[in-house]
């Protein structure tokens, strides 16, 4: 790959494939000429125990080969990571849903829906509401063959990790059907058999020794959070979502335990960006909202970070005070909150403004491609001091 092109802001997604595909085949290559017998029969051996899944590569060996080959690397890494001294390890993110024209669909095809796509419903951070343009399984259909499609999926991205993240966890119970009705955009909410999902995912769970994390934010059924709390399942707990009936953020011993929480994720701006205002300004750029409707916005944003202010309670910050004093306050104040998980965003320890993603956006804005251009090794070490106060924070509060 062209060095130029590594140090843009944006990845271009169609030479990063090129590039991946002409290195994959060269690895297979090498494989076929050079492999150990060992390598060979782990291969083999791979081959025989997955051949119900890799079925759908029929006699293509070179895509059963990238099919172990990422099962030797999630292996290793995961070995390494508690050879180092983690706990949990690697945590797996399993999306909400996946691509019509991924392998995935393409051979469970008979167990989605048809003219429909996976989306959420206006809420304050999307208020056109959100299609992800993902297929949505048929509730009716999923419970064929006993749940065997819903059972595989959670068993295979528990394997080789210490925790799974479920993204849009309350699909376990109801979900958002974007349907076109009268060449009008519609929607509705479709009701999934929650006790067996959530049976079948426990089980799943406590066989493969995997803890599972739930993200519960939006519009959530309460039925949801209290399920997930009953089953010791982690929910996900967001800073900027917690206030209370007077829009004041909430005080920090008030969030509940059996959580992850988190300053920011990938679905809102970066701290400081958030603090400048910089995403409204991008909003109107991308012409997401009217100057009028950013105006309003900018002036709720200016409430809201005096509240922040009265949340931390520290009266030597005000207003004024440097963006990245103010991001260490805050982290510090939160790690020592009652969640038993801390997740820091790392698009704030590398000091991002632009977002990762903007919800309700396809074409707008050029989702999951901005880069990072700070080396993780240069991020990590610009921010020791601050990740060294809040592993001490942390033991002090355990």
């Amino acid at each position: 790959m062209l060095q130029s092109e590594k140090q843009s802001q944006y990845i271009d997604y169609d030479l990063v494939s090129r590039t991946k595909y002409k290195l994959l085949k060269s690895l297979y290559r090498q494989f076929k000429q050079n492999a150990s017998l060992k390598s060979q029969r782990s291969f083999r051996r791979f081959c025989q125990t997955k051949s119900n899944l890799l079925s759908a590569f029929a006699e293509d060996e070179r895509a059963k080969f990238w099919q172990w080959l990422a099962h030797e690397q999630l292996n290793h890494c995961q070995k390494l990571c508690l050879s180092l001294g983690m706990q949990t390890g690697l945590i797996n993110d399993l999306a909400v849903g996946c691509a019509k024209d991924g392998l995935e669909f393409l051979t469970n095809e008979s167990v989605f829906a048809l003219n429909a796509e996976i989306g959420a419903p206006p809420d304050p951070w999307a208020e056109q509401g959100q299609n992800w343009g993902l297929p949505v399984i048929d509730p009716k259909k999923m419970a064929d063959n006993n749940f065997a499609y819903f059972r595989q999926l959670f068993k295979e991205n528990m394997q080789y990790f210490g925790a799974l993240r479920i993204d849009h966890v309350m699909s376990l119970r109801r979900l958002w059907w974007c349907l076109t009705v009268n060449q009008q955009q519609n929607g509705c909410y479709v009701y999934y058999p929650f006790e067996h999902l959530l049976a079948i995912l426990k089980i799943e769970s406590h066989s493969n020794n995997t803890c599972l994390v739930g993200e519960d934010l939006g519009v959530v059924p309460p039925e949801v959070t209290s399920a997930l709390a009953s089953s010791g399942i982690f929910g996900n707990t967001l800073f900027y979502f917690e206030k209370n009936h007077i829009g004041e953020f909430k005080h920090g011993n008030d969030y509940r335990d059996n959580c992850m929480l988190m300053l920011s994720n990938h679905d809102v701006p970066p701290f400081a960006a958030w603090w400048f205002g910089e995403d409204i300004d991008l909003k109107v750029s991308l012409s997401l909202c009217s100057d009028h409707e950013a105006s309003n916005l900018k002036d709720q944003r200016q409430i809201d970070k005096q509240r922040v202010l009265n949340w931390l309670n520290k009266s030597e910050l005000t207003l004024e005070s440097d963006v990245n004093i103010l991001f260490n306050e805050l982290v510090k104040t939160l790690i020592q909150t009652p969640p038993k998980l801390f997740s820091l965003n790392f698009d704030d320890l590398a000091k991002q403004t632009l977002p990762i993603n903007i919800p309700g956006t396809d074409r707008e804005y050029q989702n999951w491609r901005r880069r990072i251009l700070t080396t993780i090794e240069d991020v990590f070490s610009s921010q020791q001091s601050l990740l060294n106060d809040l592993t001490d924070l942390r033991k002090d509060n355990d």
